[in-house]
């Protein structure tokens, strides 16, 4: 349900114009996503039909049965995941339109663990060369 929130607020705040992957160039995500798809049990290079497949999987699930089943996940996290998920998957696939292998998520490149200020670092780099 809430897909369509998400997909009025990106579109809204023009996130597709801030960032723009373009076609069939790759695409690494990590920090929150890597850590959100690594929840869902989803491969590192997923296509959308596998990701809204384990969402639905998973989300459809009641609170009680989400807390069982992921016992060893702290409440203040499980209670974001399904919520985060979708909004990465509009913002991945519908907003940047990823394809296929075009996507890739990673935690570390050469052992070295990503976070946003290296993320950024590399953004720029790329963009630059391009």
């Amino acid at each position: 349900g809430c897909a369509p929130i998400y997909a009025d607020l990106i579109e809204k705040h023009r996130v597709a114009e801030e960032v723009n992957p373009g076609n069939e160039q790759p695409f690494v995500a990590y920090s929150s996503i890597y850590f959100t798809f690594n929840f869902f049990n989803v491969q590192n290079t997923p296509d959308q039909a596998t990701v809204e497949a384990r969402i639905h999987e998973v989300c459809s699930k009641d609170w009680e049965q989400l807390k069982k089943d992921y016992s060893q996940i702290a409440d203040k996290y499980l209670s974001g995941y399904c919520a985060t998920m979708v909004y990465q998957d509009q913002l991945l696939y519908n907003t940047y339109k990823l394809q296929g292998n075009q996507l890739k998520i990673a935690n570390n490149i050469n052992g070295t663990d990503l976070d946003w200020t290296l993320g950024a670092a590399l953004f720029n780099i790329i963009n630059v060369q391009n």
